[in-house]
């Protein structure tokens, strides 16, 4: 079979027909294998729940191109960062990061931090300096990334080399498939959304990250609890969450309040860290005193807020009076 034919049997597989729109972004994916022009690359953007993951998860599997790396965006920032100041230059990191690599692909790239926006246009040069076949998703236009109207110049340039480097298509047909699971994030939709309030249980345990600490409200093997007041509300970062979704394999979230309420810099983190948990796998429960649906009620102006809720609808999601952790399971009510 061709590869449009496999990325097809694969939706039949799964209980869908790819639509017209979902059936060009197949085909761009398959024009890369033809292609042999150096700087190859395809950035598939829209709104969430149109199948992009689904699409770059098909086409990894299937495609011939040998030495494929399927990357979460999240995780490789901070590598990178941190490799390129260990090595000091942006090619060493490059180098030592992607090493044979042909095929790139990342999911869910956005760039919205002044700090990372000079090391990513720097990177993208890297990599197409390399011939390296670069795929991403995004639910962002490329015009659209480093939304910030007073940083947003500084990534022009960067927009400019996705453009002419890369064959930009919208995936943005009628149909949601956030119904359609892919094996990576089945661990977290095992989780649920509870509409109740938890009840207090005592201090705070600190759980050391690096040489920092973040405070938990229980850990009973691989589960880890959190309030959302520790969690994100206080100056913790993605590298954190990194270090700790290698520790802990079930997590909880609880007194999430309606976002409305939080601060701009806690309602970041909170996306950062569901974006997190979600690339890993990772198990997540959220206990909140409003549904999922009211969450985000109000005037908030948060970035990358509907990916974030579109991940949390594939809690399971239900009402709770005062749920509380328990040996076996960390939500009964």
């Amino acid at each position: 079979m061709t590869l449009i034919e496999q990325i097809e049997q694969r939706a039949r597989d799964d209980g869908f027909e790819l639509d017209d729109v979902q059936r060009r972004a197949a085909a761009g994916l398959a024009a890369l294998n033809r292609d042999r022009r150096p700087h190859r690359g395809l950035y598939l953007w829209g709104p969430v729940g149109r199948g992009k993951t689904w699409l770059l998860d098909a086409f990894v599997a299937f495609t011939p191109i040998r030495e494929t790396r399927r990357m979460h965006w999240h995780s490789f920032l901070v590598d990178l960062h941190r490799v390129t100041h260990a090595l000091g230059s942006i090619d060493a990191a490059v180098d030592a990061l992607l090493r044979d690599c042909q095929m790139l692909s990342f999911d869910e790239f956005h760039v919205h931090n002044i700090g990372d926006a000079k090391l990513v246009e720097r990177f993208l040069n890297a990599v197409f300096a390399r011939g390296i076949v670069f795929v991403v998703t995004s639910n962002y236009p490329p015009a659209g990334l480093m939304p910030n109207p007073l940083t947003h110049h500084a990534f022009l340039s960067a927009i400019a080399l996705i453009e002419s480097r890369m064959k930009v298509l919208a995936v943005a047909g009628p149909v949601d498939y956030r119904t359609v699971s892919t094996a990576a994030r089945q661990g977290f939709s095992d989780g649920n959304y509870f509409v109740g309030a938890m009840l207090d249980d005592g201090p705070t345990i600190e759980l050391q990250v690096g040489t920092r600490f973040v405070c938990a409200r229980q850990v009973d093997g691989d589960s880890v609890r959190f309030d959302f007041r520790d969690l994100c509300e206080r100056p913790t970062a993605t590298a954190d969450y990194l270090i700790l979704v290698e520790r802990y394999r079930r997590w909880t979230i609880s007194a999430v309040p309606p976002l409305v309420t939080a601060t701009k810099e806690a309602v970041a983190r909170f996306c950062n860290v569901v974006d997190v948990l979600c690339d890993a796998g990772v198990e997540l429960t959220v206990v909140s005193d409003v549904p999922l649906d009211r969450l985000v009620d109000g005037d908030i102006s948060a970035r990358d807020l509907a990916r974030t809720v579109s991940r949390l609808s594939m809690l399971h999601q239900e009402m709770a009076t005062n749920p509380q952790p328990g040996p076996s399971g960390w939500m009964r009510s």
